[in-house]
């Protein structure tokens, strides 16, 4: 994935590297047959090219950007399809062929699982990806802020006023990511709406 890229100091390899190389012409030809296949890819690859440029990477030479920010870098209709895609070959007629072409014991999706699941995606709550050994992978993202002065003192909420009584409630500022958020912009969400 060719993309504009700042990056900060110089880089010498210390060792070998390995470039794989694509035909873009002959995996946009295939794809062309497979339009949501198509649509999916195109998303995915503006998403992480994205996140490659966002200043929580940049400071980084690894580029390896977690499949599941990708998908919530994704536009909500977009990372829908995505993760639904993954979620219905675990339980639907695709199951036997992803068998046959990946030979992993799987999980089992029983109904119950697929509708709790669905709701979660559907809602933005969590995007669903595969994992490095092929299992469904679940994923929620959350910006948690660590905030001291110069003495080392912590800043955290010790309670919540409820009914004109303090309740205990010991959390640190925090806040799930939101629709195409970085951890930068939630940090900053976080310190304009909740500090």
């Amino acid at each position: 994935l060719w993309c504009d890229w700042t990056y900060l100091g110089t880089l010498q390899a210390l060792d070998t590297v390995e470039l794989v190389s694509f035909n873009v012409a002959s995996i946009v030809e295939v794809l062309s047959r497979y339009p949501q296949l198509l649509k999916m890819n195109r998303s995915y690859a503006c998403a992480y090219s994205l996140l490659s440029g966002d200043p929580d990477h940049v400071r980084t030479l690894e580029l390896e950007i977690n499949p599941g920010r990708v998908c919530m870098a994704m536009a909500h209709e977009e990372r829908l399809a995505f993760s639904m895609a993954i979620l219905d070959s675990w339980s639907g007629p695709l199951m036997p062929s992803l068998t046959r072409h990946l030979p992993v014991k799987r999980q089992a999706l029983g109904a119950a699982e697929q509708i709790s699941s669905s709701r979660e995606v559907e809602d933005g709550r969590c995007v669903i990806t595969l994992g490095d050994d092929c299992q469904l992978l679940r994923t929620v993202f959350v910006c948690i802020l660590n905030i001291t002065n110069s003495t080392g003192d912590v800043l955290g909420k010790i309670a919540t006023l409820k009914n004109d009584d303090f309740v205990p409630d010991v959390a640190l500022p925090s806040s799930k990511l939101q629709e195409q958020e970085s951890a930068s912009m939630a940090a900053a969400r976080i310190i304009e709406m909740e500090l």
